[in-house]
């Protein structure tokens, strides 16, 4: 890919993205704060294709979001589904590595307790 079609190939994939977010069941008004979770997470990874991605850095950002305390149990169960959303779009090994049961279930457990999800 040329740099002159970079802007349209970025555009077209946040485009395929949000249309997962509404074939997921996502509403239209919280499609925006998934794209921010998931722009959030690939800051983190700035430069490095998704492809790339070990589902060990996976949980390690999952975990270091979920130490945000003022994080509720359902923002963090959006920040997870969001991550994976992005993952399964890029057809990401990560994607398959990672056990989304769990992290949904530390946002329920955190609830509980101390407010952290990790």
């Amino acid at each position: 890919m040329t740099l002159s079609n970079a802007p349209a190939a970025v555009d077209r994939f946040w485009r395929n993205y949000r249309n997962l977010l509404t074939k997921s069941g996502v509403k239209a008004s919280a499609e925006g704060w998934y794209v921010w979770h998931a722009e959030a997470y690939l800051k983190v990874f700035e430069g490095r294709r998704l492809a790339t991605h070990t589902g060990g850095e996976v949980e390690g950002w999952l975990a270091d979001r979920g130490r945000i305390g003022r994080l509720q149990p359902w923002q963090f169960d959006q920040v997870v589904e969001a991550v994976r959303l992005l993952l399964q779009l890029a057809q990401a090994p990560a994607s398959a590595a990672v056990d989304w049961a769990y992290w949904r279930g530390r946002a329920r457990v955190a609830g509980d307790a101390s407010h952290t999800c990790a």
